[in-house]
């Protein structure tokens, strides 16, 4: 019983991350025409996505304006730019247990910051 629980939850946990297809038959169409719906793909994009994508991008850097120099410059290194753990850690002279926790302490002052600013 044990093994049957176990292998249930690893099939459960190995769909995870997949796009899901689903197909569906519409009765008010012609028999036999079947719709497929379907995650949005990237080149579906529209003017009011890049709008509000362009505003985002202005909330992010205007709350990255907010923390305290060291942390914005961490934090936009690692995230933004993505920089490699060891050579942020050597550039600043800091562990990679210390940026974890600068990384960290960024995020979430940057989360309340976009929902009260953004949001």
């Amino acid at each position: 019983m044990k093994r049957k629980i176990i292998d249930h939850y690893r099939k459960i946990n190995s769909n995870k991350g997949k796009a899901e297809v689903r197909i569906t038959h519409d009765d008010s169409e012609t028999d036999g025409d079947w719709l497929e719906q379907r995650v949005a793909s990237k080149s579906d994009k529209n003017a009011h996505d890049q709008i509000e994508n362009t505003e985002l991008g202005m909330a992010i850097f205007d709350c990255l304006g907010n923390l305290p120099e060291k942390q914005a410059e961490i934090f936009r290194k690692k995230t933004i730019e993505n920089y490699d753990t060891e050579a942020i850690c050597n550039a600043y002279d800091i562990t990679p247990s210390n940026l974890w926790v600068i990384i960290h302490r960024a995020r979430k002052s940057m989360v309340e910051c976009l929902e009260s600013n953004w949001f």
